[in-house]
């Protein structure tokens, strides 16, 4: 994908003297800032993008604020699969593309929170939430957590009524 600031980005690795930064290369520059700043990368970056870091022995999967750009996993006992597309993910696992019909259902008409990423529609494969960034490693259990709450950016005024028209 892109990222809008990957300029600043690299300026700040450079100030925190990171100095083999390749300033032109996006790639490197997300796996350098993950050496630095860890997870905490991810609230940093802005734009269009789906990435996956790893340390090789986990994979570290996340999306842009607004989930732009998809990405979808499956793990199991020995191994972590995440592609950008459902099918790469059922070709390396080898699982078939059946339906979760719960997942389509909700789909299409919906659910009580709406404000959840929309599932995959194949049973076996699962979808990294936008704005979150998603920990996976063979044989344990998948952790999700949002790096990007957009609360501080929405107007909460406790003005009353009168006072707004006023």
């Amino acid at each position: 994908g892109t990222i809008d600031n990957h300029d600043d980005l690299v300026a700040e690795l450079r100030s925190a003297d990171v100095a083999s930064i390749d300033g032109a290369n996006a790639a490197c520059t997300v796996s350098q800032a993950f050496r630095v700043w860890g997870e905490d990368t991810c609230s940093k970056m802005r734009g269009d993008f789906a990435a996956v870091v790893s340390d090789g022995r986990r994979l570290w999967a996340f999306r842009d604020h607004l989930g732009s750009s998809p990405l979808f996993f499956h793990v199991d006992a020995k191994r972590a699969f995440v592609a950008s597309e459902v099918k790469q993910v059922t070709a390396g696992t080898g699982i078939s593309r059946e339906p979760d019909l719960d997942a389509i259902t909700s789909l299409f008409f919906g659910s009580e929170r709406d404000d959840r990423e929309p599932p995959c529609a194949i049973a076996g494969v699962e979808r990294v939430p936008r704005a979150s960034v998603t920990v996976l490693a063979p044989g344990a259990a998948v952790q999700t957590s949002r790096y990007w709450d957009p609360s501080a950016l929405i107007e909460s005024s406790t003005l009353g009524r009168a006072e707004v028209q006023e």
